[in-house]
């Protein structure tokens, strides 16, 4: 779901399928309980986002992929981005 405007505007190189995984990885997926990714522009930012569903045996987390990510924003476009969890979905706003 992106806007019109944003649909030229870039990301960094491989950021989109760095989300996509920390997704999987950190979700159990079965048709009782779905996993959904939605991707979305809002306000100049691309947002991504899912709902929780933890696992019952998590694999462990080291954080690095969220950090090089907000590292990469940080040399590229001197912005941050922004990371939210609520416990029921989680979210990552990635600057256009």
């Amino acid at each position: 779901e992106l806007d019109t405007d944003d649909k030229e505007k870039q990301v960094p190189p491989m950021v989109l399928q760095l989300l996509v995984e920390n997704a999987i990885k950190h979700n159990a997926i079965s048709r009782e309980t779905p996993l959904r990714i939605q991707i979305i522009s809002h306000q100049n930012h691309l947002v991504v986002k899912n709902n929780i569903n933890p696992k019952r045996n998590p694999e462990p987390s080291t954080g690095t992929g969220l950090q090089n990510i907000s590292n990469r924003y940080l040399l590229l476009n001197k912005e941050k981005i922004k990371i939210e969890n609520d416990g029921k979905m989680f979210s990552v706003s990635l600057p256009l």
